[in-house]
């Protein structure tokens, strides 16, 4: 199960595996015609249902506030371009 979680493949699931897997999640729910707050809520039942309970557990503060995050993100498109150019974390 937990190789699902490890995107970078190293053996161990870190932050940045967990992001890009709240990432593909989310991706997927922005597809679905529903409500913004069931989105998220359909992200955080999907992602409790596919990590192990103490993992999720451990991070759920820090998973909602990813989304938060993320979904601010997307949906300022000025400051989208300012990260994309100035922050080395972004590609």
């Amino acid at each position: 199960m937990t190789s699902i979680l490890d995107y970078n493949e190293d053996g161990e699931i870190s932050l940045d595996d967990l992001y890009m897997f709240i990432l593909d999640i989310m991706n997927t729910e922005s597809k679905k015609k529903i409500d913004g707050s069931d989105k998220k809520n359909n992200t955080i039942q999907t992602i409790k249902n596919i990590i192990p309970t103490d993992l999720f557990d451990k991070f759920e503060p820090m998973i909602d506030k990813a989304i938060d995050f993320i979904f601010s993100i997307a949906q300022n498109t000025k400051l989208l371009k300012h990260l994309k150019k100035s922050c080395k974390c972004l590609p």
